[in-house]
């Protein structure tokens, strides 16, 4: 679930206090935020036979995937480029 991650992120970023955590935790809060506005905007319905009410389309679970794997690999990316560049 988004929140238990958000909530992961948050404690993470206590815990240690590396910026990282902070920055994939306000770009966490940014997506879902700007879902939410998008699912006024678009208001397209869920398929039938949904559990849910109410917009279906921008899917936040995979918005948030989808951000998670792109910070994380641009994170991972500069930390090997920092790392050979001090060889």
């Amino acid at each position: 679930s988004p929140v238990l991650v958000a909530f992961g992120l948050g404690v993470a970023f206590l815990v240690t206090q590396q910026l990282p955590w902070a920055f994939s935790l306000l770009g966490a809060l940014v997506i879902d935020g700007l879902c939410s506005v998008l699912k006024k905007v678009i208001n397209e319905p869920r398929p039938p036979g949904s559990y849910r009410e109410g917009p279906g389309m921008p899917s936040e679970h995979a918005a948030f995937s989808v951000f998670l794997a792109v910070h994380w690999s641009l994170w991972v990316s500069f930390q090997l480029k920092c790392s050979k560049a001090l060889k």
